[in-house]
């Protein structure tokens, strides 16, 4: 293993090491309010403040599932989700990551931003999505074409997926294996609506396409990361959450976690 001293105490590389702009880990129980199990409140550990909440009817289960001795929230398939402050992080260059496991095959979002302002789905929007037995990740641009990303895996495991977007480009990875690119057109919109977790927001105020399964960690940088911070973020989520049988054999931290 690879470690940096500190004191008496070992750490490795983790996301607090570089500049997030949202950073969500269900791993943290400080940063989980959850009376009587429902999760009130999923606080940013970007330093950002844009945590996700849920209402009364809304909220996910929290400490009901584990993943690697630690605790993942569950969403109902039904009508959980949770609402963040980000409103303008996929207006521009980015890269997400998510840790999740689909309960069934044909569950559907992950995380999810998109203009609904106009209330259609011909507007600006990216995802964090499966469908069927395929992770995906989806860009609706301005003039309603809609582009697909895809990686294989089997959703009913968990997998860590993420999608960088590049000037002109998304790319999906799932498990560190590179998924297919697609391009993007069309300018991006003014976002009137906030980043979604385990739903989108269909019309204004109408949410659909609600995840069914649980959700560990997401990481969301405001820019197009690297090969090596991808791979250091794969690493560390590998790690942390017991996935590293997931990674391929050629990847970096596939036998030790990421150093400082």
């Amino acid at each position: 293993m690879s470690w940096v001293i500190t004191g008496s105490q070992k750490v490795n590389w983790s996301p607090s090491q570089i500049t997030t702009a949202l950073w969500l880990d269900a791993a943290d129980a400080s940063t989980v309010t959850a009376p009587s199990g429902f999760v009130d409140e999923w606080r940013d550990k970007s330093g950002n403040a844009r945590h996700a909440s849920g209402t009364t009817t809304t909220r996910p289960v929290y400490g009901s599932t584990t993943l690697n001795g630690k605790i993942t929230l569950t969403f109902d398939g039904t009508d959980d989700r949770l609402v963040t402050s980000a409103v303008t992080l996929h207006t521009g260059l980015y890269s997400v990551f998510a840790v999740a496991r689909a309960a069934t095959a044909n569950t559907f979002l992950v995380v999810c931003s998109q203009d609904q302002s106009t209330g259609n789905e011909t507007r600006n929007g990216q995802y964090i999505r499966t469908n069927s037995a395929t992770p995906e990740t989806v860009a609706f641009n301005n003039g309603g074409s809609a582009f697909t990303a895809t990686a294989t895996s089997t959703v009913t495991n968990w997998n860590f997926y993420s999608a960088i977007r590049e000037s002109a480009l998304i790319t999906l990875y799932a498990n560190g294996n590179t998924g297919t690119g697609v391009a993007v057109t069309g300018t991006a919109a003014s976002y009137a609506n906030p980043m979604t977790i385990g739903s989108r927001e269909s019309t204004v105020g109408t949410f659909a396409n609600p995840w069914n399964g649980e959700i560990a960690e997401i990481i969301f940088l405001g820019s197009v990361a690297t090969i090596d911070t991808r791979q250091r973020i794969e690493g560390y989520l590998a790690h942390k959450w017991g996935l590293t049988a997931n990674l391929p054999s050629i990847h970096p931290f596939k036998v030790n976690p990421p150093a400082p």
